[in-house]
């Protein structure tokens, strides 16, 4: 039996992450296929979450002085404690995970039972994840690890531009790594021109699943009436929210919107606290998807939906995606430009092969090395 841990952003995010959960979950549902295979999470807090309350972060606020942090997260005081319960109750009734959980200093020396340990996804290749900058851990460079095989799958750099002296740490990082994929076309090239090592572009881990694998994961609770679905996670855009508005209008459609900020109830209805299966349910159920998330957008494809994707600071992963599946009138950078239905058998024959390719990496470097 093959003993895989997996490393990743996941639970423990300060912003209770939706994709960087269900990330990891799907990632060790596709392990658990292989009847050879044991798989659990490292449940694993960065420098930076380390000293977070994550169920009351305006406690870490207050010690930490910041006060318009403060003043937001008493907003959405308890709103945030429902949400963090809906995450720790989907962990452990869904996920198996280490029995440890670990910081970056106790993870260097522990006694780590894997024959093989993956770094995979969410940005944890990309700068500022930690105060120092990149986390050593999501490179798997600590002592506890010298003698696994290391594979990095769908790493993830957010953004395409970075400094010279983050890519001179970068090289040095990825030494040692036994097989490298990065999840976006862009980072896959610059990780394989500043290495010098092989490296292959996979699909999120959400991809490797389809539709039917998350069904159990959908709640029978739902909108009855026909709606537009709006999520922004990262910079909020009133601009947005006023073409959504109009667009539903003209469309009969009610607005739906996933959000924490606290007055958007008085444009629409909102749901604050949703657990990872209620987003998936809304999702599933929308009329049409819009949002600047990537996963909101894996997940709107994997149930093919209509939606439109909107650009952020961190904007090009999701930009990737649209243009690997030929989807880039769906990316929009100003107005919404509406166009004929999206064409699913053509996005699912392009993503069946971007699959295929994922699963012969997989397993190639992880099940069958």
């Amino acid at each position: 039996m093959k003993r895989i841990g997996s490393i990743s952003l996941n639970i423990n995010t300060d912003d209770l992450n939706y994709g960087a959960m269900l990330h990891s979950w799907a990632f060790q549902q596709f392990l658990l296929r292989y009847d050879n295979v044991s798989t659990e999470i490292i449940d694993y807090k960065g420098p930076t979450i380390e000293v977070m309350d994550l169920k009351y972060p305006t406690i870490t606020y207050i010690k930490q002085h910041k006060p318009y942090l403060v003043l937001m997260s008493l907003l959405r005081y308890y709103s945030h404690a429902r949400r963090y319960d809906k995450f720790r109750k989907f962990v452990s009734e869904h996920c198996i995970v280490s029995d440890t959980a670990y910081t970056q200093s106790s993870i260097e020396n522990a006694e780590l039972s894997y024959d093989t340990i993956v770094c995979e996804s969410d940005v944890i290749w990309a700068p500022g994840v930690t105060q120092d900058g990149y986390d050593r851990v999501f490179f798997l460079k600590c002592k506890s690890m010298e003698k696994m095989r290391k594979v990095a799958y769908a790493a993830s750099l957010a953004n395409a531009e970075i400094m010279p002296d983050q890519e001179k740490q970068l090289s040095e990082l990825v030494k040692g790594i036994d097989a490298i994929s990065c999840r976006e076309t862009y980072a896959a090239s610059l990780i394989e021109r500043i290495s010098s090592a092989p490296v292959q572009c996979v699909v999120d881990p959400v991809l490797l699943l389809d539709g039917d694998d998350y069904n159990s994961l959908i709640t029978s609770n739902r909108i009855e009436e026909p709606y537009a679905l709006l999520y922004m996670p990262i910079q909020y855009n009133f601009s947005i929210v006023k073409r959504v508005r109009k667009f539903a209008k003209t469309h009969g459609l009610r607005v739906i919107e996933i959000s924490q900020y606290p007055f958007d109830i008085i444009y629409h209805k909102t749901v604050r606290d949703a657990g990872i299966e209620e987003f998936l349910t809304l999702i599933k159920n929308a009329d049409v998807v819009f949002s600047n998330s990537f996963h909101a957008v894996c997940f709107s494809i994997i149930f093919k939906k209509e939606f439109f994707a909107f650009s952020r600071r961190t904007g090009r992963k999701i930009e990737d995606i649209c243009s690997r599946l030929d989807l880039n009138d769906r990316f929009i950078k100003d107005e919404i430009i509406e166009s004929s239905p999206i064409n699913y058998d053509k996005v699912d024959a392009i993503l069946k092969t971007m699959v295929e390719q994922s699963i012969s990496f997989i397993e190639k470097s992880i099940i069958n090395e």
